[in-house]
């Protein structure tokens, strides 16, 4: 089986990502590295990946995950499986080897998600969907998620390569909920999918205590745009009424996680300003 790893690059060398370095070190021959540059300045990455070997993509600037994963999969031949990468994740050898287990046993199976630790100990992905909070049934013992509400996050999610002969990722989603919908999307396409049983401990940015308030309000503004364009994906007044209720819940959830609130307050004015005048 011939598996393409995606590693999305943002505002840092290739010798700085931990993902690009941990898949170097482990010399399986049937992995081939897709980088992905969506940085906005030059970190020399084109010229270390011509002289090591690894296919390279520059977007010329921040183009989101969804174009970038659009652009990996059109750029790539005789790949059988995808497997998204962010670029600081403590990826495995044991990760891999489950994988090609499970995807050459399973082979009803479309796509693979691992179990996802952040730094606090929740897992977090695989879930189970709710509009306004996922589930986190995997905290909640031996539960199971079943077909019809399967969720998981990008980072480490594997993917058959023939999924992608119909489908392409909706760029009108720049980061945030591009999962979500992809998830949502293969759900309503009949798609099957199946946990793996690896770990990997993955840092969330945004849970973290020491932020930088300004960078972290330039993604939050973000994030707002992402769940309110989602909810209009989905369709009818109610979802962006709930798209609204969700970015209120999450402005005031961060102000009060980075003690500002002002922060919380600018959160609000800009959800309404997305709720009453965004389209798609």
């Amino acid at each position: 089986m011939r598996v393409e790893a995606v590693v999305v690059l943002y505002n840092k060398s290739v010798k700085e990502s931990i993902t690009l370095q941990n898949l170097r070190g482990l010399g399986d021959n049937d992995i081939s590295i897709c980088v992905v540059d969506n940085s906005t300045s030059d970190y020399g990455n084109e010229k270390y990946c011509r002289d090591s070997g690894l296919l390279y993509i520059n977007m010329r600037g921040n183009k989101g995950l969804s174009k970038a994963y659009n652009v990996a999969v059109k750029t790539s031949h005789g790949t059988d499986m995808f497997v998204l990468l962010d670029d600081d994740t403590e990826i495995t050898d044991d990760y891999f080897k489950v994988l090609k287990k499970d995807a050459s046993q399973k082979e009803d199976i479309d796509i693979f998600a691992p179990v996802i630790i952040g730094q606090d100990g929740i897992i977090y992905s695989p879930n189970e969907y709710h509009f306004l909070k996922n589930d986190l049934v995997l905290n909640k013992g031996d539960r199971e998620i079943f077909q019809s509400r399967f969720n998981a996050i990008s980072s480490c999610l594997a993917i058959r390569s023939k999924i992608f002969e119909d489908y392409e990722y909706d760029e009108r989603l720049f980061m945030d909920l591009v999962d979500q919908y992809f998830c949502l999307r293969q759900r309503q396409l009949g798609r099957k999918f199946s946990t793996l049983n690896t770990r990997i401990h993955q840092n969330f940015s945004q849970r973290n205590s020491d932020i930088d308030v300004i960078k972290f309000w330039n993604r939050m503004k973000i994030r707002l745009k992402d769940i309110m364009t989602y909810a209009l994906l989905l369709g009818g007044g109610e979802y962006r009424v709930l798209g609204y209720i969700k970015c209120c819940g999450i402005c005031v959830q961060m102000g009060i996680h980075v003690k500002s609130p002002s922060f919380a307050l600018k959160g609000l004015m800009e959800s309404t300003r997305l709720a009453v005048f965004l389209k798609l």
